[in-house]
């Protein structure tokens, strides 16, 4: 694939994943030619969980590490969501993220 002139190989499939703040690693839906979702029988998914990787629909409620700064674009989330927080440190407010 061919993009500003500079020639990559086409990606075949990609997932977001995720920092738990309880230790574990999760990742989200898989988007690859066939739409999206998480599909545990897509070699991606296979991989990431041979890495230690669970899917996002395996961690309902839990919180992701970090936070996002409140004002500025947030990312596109598919299996979680942002709650507006005030962090405790500078009184800025952030948003914290949380898995669906």
């Amino acid at each position: 694939m061919t993009i500003a002139g500079v020639t990559r190989p086409k990606m075949s499939a990609r997932a977001l994943v995720y920092a738990l703040r309880d230790g574990r690693q999760a990742y989200g839906d898989i988007y690859s030619g066939t739409g999206h979702g998480i599909d545990r029988d897509h070699p991606l998914a296979q991989a990431l969980e041979a890495a230690g990787y669970v899917p996002a629909t395996a961690c309902h409620d839990a919180l992701v590490v970090g936070n996002v700064k409140k004002g500025g674009c947030l990312p596109f989330f598919d299996n979680a969501t942002h709650e507006p927080v005030v962090l405790n440190e500078s009184r800025r407010q952030a948003y914290r993220v949380r898995i669906r």
